[in-house]
């Protein structure tokens, strides 16, 4: 899985590209986050949009291995992976972590 290594305190971590021998990501400080806008859940699906030119659904993957969709109207949870699921199912992965793993 992606999260080989920790994400920095007070960042949130968005992956653009997962694969099974590389990623690409960006990680971007809470606190601009927080100046730019309202609702953060909603901005990482923009960011995703604005970089990869992709619309999909806010998802976390459930205990049973499937994606579950969830709001876009809320804050980000620490030490939550947080993933962007197109309709053909294809999978952007979100790690946001505010503490030390």
């Amino acid at each position: 899985m992606a999260s080989e290594s920790s994400v920095t305190n007070g960042h949130v971590r968005l992956y653009l590209v997962v694969e099974e021998d590389s990623t690409f990501y960006l990680e971007i400080p809470l606190d601009v986050i927080h100046a730019l806008c309202l609702n953060h859940r909603k901005y990482l699906l923009y960011l995703g949009w604005c970089i990869l030119g992709v619309e999909g659904s806010l998802s976390l993957l459930d205990a049973r291995g499937k994606y579950r969709r969830i709001s876009t109207v809320g804050n980000l949870d620490e030490e939550r992976y947080y993933y962007i699921v197109t309709d053909q199912g294809a999978v952007l992965f979100l790690d946001h972590t505010c503490g030390t793993r």
